[in-house]
């Protein structure tokens, strides 16, 4: 077996469940859920954020899983990936996080590479870095930005490309701004006490087969903001998340040292 192999089988582990020992004493994700729901509602009536009706609740009915949308509810039993532990839920992307689009300003125009002050991310500051990004190699300036305040990502978000080298990821640590190819996974405010961005980031490259299977096949392949919304993402009790994220670590550095033999 290659290291990328034993990496991927890892993963494969982590996200069921598999790699770490259960502890009954963990608050089940189930309850974090309904937290959760309290403090979206919260925010909701202090006008911090938008009422949401097409928001999806996942939950157990039984042994099978339901998701409702307003009024409309639905068994997505045939869209569950693999089984998870009983303490264990399962959320949609577009739910857990606010993704965010890049773009590229005009190259034609210089007023909106003069001066820059806005690191702006690229596939290269990957090849350049590796995975977690503490500097882009480019910048642009806030006339560049314009009316697009909102596409500057906070440290810690997730960022991943959904065309042409579709499933390649990082979390950067530092605010930046991304080129079109790249969404960033910004975890929203009333889900960032209970999911980890680390593990975000930690599972994120176990999404590349399900992306290439919904990407739109035209003359290359693309993931629309509302595809990526769909994903399903397993949803662990916040300390099984550390756990796992203090596994994953560990064992992804043995791997590193595995490629050098």
């Amino acid at each position: 077996m290659t290291a990328k192999q034993l990496k991927n089988s890892i993963l494969k582990e982590a996200v069921q469940g598999k790699l770490t020992k259960q502890n009954s004493e963990d608050e089940p994700a189930s309850e974090l859920l309904k937290r959760i729901k309290t403090e979206r509602e919260k925010l909701i009536k202090a006008g911090k954020i938008k009422s949401n009706k097409n928001i999806s609740t996942i939950y157990r009915k039984g042994n099978s899983f339901y998701d409702k949308i307003g009024k409309e509810e639905i068994c997505i039993d045939a869209d569950i990936p693999f089984e998870i532990p009983k303490t264990w839920e399962w959320v949609r992307l577009g739910n857990l996080c606010t993704i965010i689009n890049g773009f590229t300003p005009l190259r034609s125009n210089p007023n909106f590479w003069e001066n820059p002050s806005i690191s702006w991310f690229t596939v290269n500051d990957i090849h350049a870095q590796g995975r977690r990004i503490k500097y882009t190699k480019q910048a642009i300036n806030k006339c560049a930005l314009s009316d697009n305040s909102c596409r500057i990502l906070p440290a810690g978000t997730v960022l991943i490309c959904c065309t042409a080298s579709v499933g390649e990821y990082a979390i950067t640590e530092i605010p930046l701004t991304t080129n079109q190819q790249f969404n960033g996974l910004v975890i929203n405010e009333y889900y960032s006490k209970y999911y980890l961005s680390e593990f975000l980031f930690q599972i994120t490259p176990t999404f590349k087969s399900k992306l290439l299977d919904i990407a739109g096949k035209t003359t290359f392949n693309f993931i629309s903001v509302k595809k990526l919304s769909n994903l399903l993402l397993p949803f662990p009790p916040i300390e099984e998340q550390k756990r796992i994220v203090e596994k994953l670590d560990e064992l992804m550095e043995l791997c590193e040292g595995l490629k050098r033999f």
